[in-house]
């Protein structure tokens, strides 16, 4: 996908690639499709498996382990993005997102389970529009500079009543 656009790769070219027979292709995947959720997965298991936060858990510690870890990987979430795929991300962090929160906090944050769940959606989708804005982003902010910012960005909302 750095070369060439994602419609126009054929299975063909992925196996070859990969020096594989296209039947063989046809073993593990579907569709091209299948590898790029496949390698999304991954990603994202990479993520929880280095997620470890530095006490004490606030919005600066989750920022900065965040997109430290997706620093790494901001070539390929860009080819994601240049290729209209970055929806892949959002569904995979989705699936994940009440291991991560169990991960991240584990006090819980309400009696009702739906609060958890929308806590959870919302958190989850804005470190994913934060994330497909910084991988385009030539500003030049890094992990640090956004650990400062975003939790200015989130105290905002304590200016909202919340009833």
């Amino acid at each position: 996908m750095k070369t060439k656009p994602y419609e126009q790769i054929t299975i063909s070219e992925i196996a070859a690639n990969a020096d594989l027979a296209r039947r063989t292709f046809y073993r593990a995947f579907s569709s091209k499709n299948d590898v790029i959720a496949y390698i999304v997965e991954n990603l994202v298991r990479e993520y929880i498996n280095e997620l470890t936060l530095p006490a004490p858990l606030n919005m600066k510690s989750l920022a900065l382990v965040f997109f430290g870890f997706f620093e790494k990987h901001r070539e390929l979430i860009l080819c994601f993005r240049h290729n209209h795929l970055e929806y892949f991300i959002l569904e995979s962090f989705n699936q994940y997102l009440p291991y991560i929160r169990t991960q991240t906090c584990k006090e819980k944050i309400s009696d009702d389970p739906r609060v958890d769940k929308l806590f959870a959606l919302m958190s989850g989708g804005a470190f994913f529009n934060l994330l497909m804005y910084w991988s385009e982003d030539n500003s030049g902010l890094t992990p640090d500079d956004l650990s400062e910012l975003i939790p200015q960005a989130v105290a905002i909302f304590s200016q909202y009543n919340a009833e």
